[in-house]
């Protein structure tokens, strides 16, 4: 354990690579995912030992570096159809989820044309 580094000049790297090594516990359950905030980037994705995440620039720039691990209250899945809308989820509490009150939620969808081909920081949303 701990959270040291491990040696090189890495650091100077244009890019950065995280990996688990190790799951023990709750975060190896299958519904919990590893969210990783480095910098302005976030992955997410199952918590699975050999699991990489891959980061666009280097650890110096990593800064903040935000580890956060989900479990997963309930699920949906709906069909978006080509039109802007709003569109109900129907959610399903996952298993062991509170059963306090019926989950809803409403998303809207909205096609971006313009935004086709730009980076996220081209955007300035």
């Amino acid at each position: 354990g701990g959270g040291g580094g491990g040696g090189g000049s890495a650091a100077d790297s244009l890019s950065m690579e995280v990996a688990v090594v190790e799951a023990e516990g709750a975060v190896a359950e299958p519904n919990c995912v590893l969210s990783i905030r480095a910098g302005p980037s976030r992955r997410q994705g199952p918590v699975q030992v050999n699991k990489h995440f891959q980061f666009p620039f280097g650890v110096k720039d990593a800064v903040p570096f935000k580890v956060d691990l989900l479990r997963q209250l309930c699920a949906g899945e709906l069909e978006c159809l080509p039109l802007d809308g709003i569109y109900s989820v129907p959610l399903t509490p996952a298993k062991g989820a509170s059963d306090e009150a019926a989950p809803q939620m409403k998303l809207r969808v909205t096609s971006k044309p313009q935004w086709c081909g730009q980076s996220r920081s081209d955007l300035k949303v």
